[in-house]
């Protein structure tokens, strides 16, 4: 396969996951109630609950990865070219914010809400706490003090 061919498969493949991935994402967090496991509450969408979208959601997220790499190597020789005739200064400091970004999800450190309870094996914080409480008061999952996000 000519690498023009597998360039534009490899575009339209990751343009599609970013589709996916975008609408998931707001999928998840704006249209499917936190704690939408079961119960009376439980909300899904094609079958799916909150959390089954975001595996489905993570796994899309590594097809792109996986794809953006294929894209780099695939476009080698433009990205050689624009950093030869570019200004590498500023290339180098839009790396660096990248590579920093990226490093500051991995590794800044995090903390405990105050006001999170013990729950399941999960720890919550004071506002998913809140919403957990609202959204599923009355589940019976709630009423025996499991959480339902907690993992299993």
């Amino acid at each position: 396969m000519k690498s023009n061919v597998l360039r534009r498969y490899v575009d339209i493949l990751m343009y599609a996951l970013f589709c996916f991935i975008t609408g998931s994402g707001l999928l998840i967090g704006y249209r499917l109630a936190p704690c939408s496991r079961g119960g009376d509450h439980g909300q899904t969408l094609l079958g799916m609950s909150r959390h089954e979208w975001g595996e489905w959601h993570l796994w899309a997220a590594y097809a792109v990865i996986t794809l953006l790499i294929v894209h780099l190597i695939l476009n080698f020789k433009f990205i050689i070219n624009v950093v030869v005739s570019k200004n590498c200064l500023l290339l180098g400091i839009i790396s660096a914010l990248g590579f920093a970004i990226v490093a500051w999800f991995l590794f800044a450190p995090l903390h405990k809400a105050p006001g999170g309870r013990k729950c399941g094996d999960g720890t919550y914080p004071s506002a998913e706490q809140s919403a957990c409480s609202s959204a599923c008061s009355g589940c019976p999952s709630t009423a025996k003090g499991s959480c339902p996000n907690a993992r299993q």
